[in-house]
């Protein structure tokens, strides 16, 4: 399933007076390609509490902005857990540089496609 097909299912399959938190949803995602923690929430609380909705299959793409937003993935650091540690500035500085290099890597391939 396409990205454009999933959100043409969640809209559709939406009640006429929420339809405009589905439609905000796919034109931010189409413009930024990411999702915030409570954009990622609502899809899934939508797939959840629809009975339409529960049987689609998040695109990829969706699913993995989704995991970003909500904590669930580990391929970036959790900075608290190096800030526990006591890191000196110039270790933690270069680890923040790597993660924003990461998510500038994120974005032009976003661009490339």
């Amino acid at each position: 399933m396409t990205v454009d097909e999933f959100f043409k299912n969640v809209i559709d399959n939406t009640q006429e007076n929420y339809r405009k938190i589905p439609q905000d949803l796919e034109r931010n995602f189409s413009n930024y390609g990411s999702l915030t923690q409570k954009q990622a929430e609502w899809i899934e609380n939508a797939i959840k509490r629809n009975r339409k909705l529960r049987s689609l299959e998040i695109p990829e793409e969706i699913q993995y902005e989704m995991d970003i937003a909500l904590n669930r993935t580990n391929e970036l650091p959790d900075l608290n857990i190096h800030a526990q540690s006591f890191l000196d500035q110039e270790e933690l500085r270069d680890i923040i540089l790597d993660e924003i290099a990461l998510a500038v890597t994120r974005v032009m391939e976003r661009l490339a496609k």
